[in-house]
């Protein structure tokens, strides 16, 4: 295994800029997540409910990365205003 100290900046960089990293720390932090939802039960059981749906893992993520970004959120409320389905408060 190759040691971070081994690496010079320009590689460390070029790593964290890979899709394929950028997807591995996506499901990391989804998994931590999921773990900590698993004390508040509602929160996991609508989670757990997304993917017996037939939602996929990536659909539940996507999902949480909105819920959780406040000017997404902003945004996204806009724009169901704006159609007509915004049905929260």
């Amino acid at each position: 295994m190759i040691d971070v100290d081994e690496l010079s900046e320009d590689e460390i960089a070029a790593v964290l800029e890979t899709p394929a990293f950028q997807k591995s720390l996506k499901y990391r932090r989804l998994a931590q997540g999921i773990e900590v939802l698993e004390d508040d039960d509602a929160i996991y059981r609508q989670l757990v409910d997304l993917v017996d749906e037939g939602h996929s893992w990536k659909d539940v993520w996507e999902r949480l990365e909105v819920a959780y970004d406040p000017v997404s959120q902003a945004a996204f409320e806009e724009s169901c205003r704006e159609e007509g389905t915004w049905n929260g408060e």
